[in-house]
């Protein structure tokens, strides 16, 4: 019986024993761990300060993103937005340049913030630079995303042509559903509203005079008399374009220049023999126009 109290009492104090070694271990790496004489907090901190953007890194983005904005800027500014997309999709880049300029102020608020993490250990602060220090990853990534905006900048956007109509085909059928057909109020009408109207009821068009808008394109197979009037028709931007045209009967068709914005007078006539689309325009009057602010339908 004293045999077994005794080996509890040794097991008891091989017990307080153990403890007390790993307090005592814990303790001295706990103190070795918050010396900053150490090594070891030195590296910590190193590591640390490697794991954020340098100062460098941080201007080349943020000159990305000022790129973006004068670009954006110019283009509002200009009144270029439906070159690109649909006029009732502008406020998506409106919201786009917005975000865009938060962060710019985020990164310029950022690179402030850098210039005095990379200052001189009189601790003033101001930007400095400490050789080159972006990745070669971080550099291609950054040029690729520049280039766009580069092109939008250097080149002065244009509408589609002729060119470009009579590469895609050109068709007097409505590329889009016109599902909502507007009432006629005036005698100045789309060519969209005309396609879509002489699909669903053609009788209500045919034979009475309108007045359409668009741009000269002109094919041999039409001769000197007629030519195509043109007006591009987008479902979102300019790349989904599709060309909408209607052949027009005039006199004088060889002495318009392509391109040539125009707006056309005349009645909706429908030729006999033409199985494919036989609708055309009869033109009493032709007279030049501006090119208008929002070329697409």
């Amino acid at each position: 019986m004293s045999e077994k109290h005794g080996s509890i009492g040794c097991s008891h104090d091989e017990h307080e024993c153990e403890c007390g070694c790993h307090a005592h271990l814990h303790d001295h790496l706990h103190e070795h761990n918050h010396e900053p004489e150490h090594g070891h907090g030195h590296e910590h901190s190193h590591t640390h300060e490697h794991d954020q953007l340098s100062i460098d890194t941080l201007l080349l983005r943020a000159g990305v993103l000022l790129v973006y904005a004068v670009l954006l800027i110019r283009i509002f500014g200009r009144n270029e937005i439906t070159l690109y997309i649909k006029k009732d999709l502008a406020w998506l880049t409106a919201a786009a340049g917005v975000f865009i300029l938060l962060m710019l102020i985020s990164t310029l608020t950022a690179v402030y913030r850098a210039s005095f993490r990379e200052s001189g250990e009189d601790g003033r602060g101001g930007i400095a630079f400490y050789g080159v220090r972006i990745s070669v990853k971080e550099f291609v990534l950054c040029m690729v995303v520049l280039m766009p905006a580069l092109m939008g900048l250097l080149f002065t956007p244009q509408s589609l042509d002729s060119f470009a109509a009579g590469r895609r085909g050109i068709s007097g059928r409505a590329p889009v559903s016109v599902k909502r057909m507007e009432p006629i109020r005036s005698r100045e009408i789309s060519l969209l509203r005309l396609a879509g109207g002489l699909e669903q009821e053609p009788e209500k068009f045919i034979g009475r005079e309108f007045a359409f808008t668009g741009f000269v394109g002109h094919d041999e197979k039409l001769g000197r008399e007629r030519f195509y009037l043109v007006r591009f028709v987008i479902s979102c931007c300019a790349a989904d374009a599709t060309p909408l045209g209607f052949e027009v009967d005039y006199p004088g068709a060889g002495e318009l220049k392509s391109n040539q914005w125009v707006k056309v007078e005349g009645s909706v006539v429908k030729r006999e023999g033409k199985s494919d689309w036989p609708y055309a325009i009869k033109a009493s009057r032709i007279q030049p126009v501006r090119k208008p602010y929002d070329p697409y339908l």
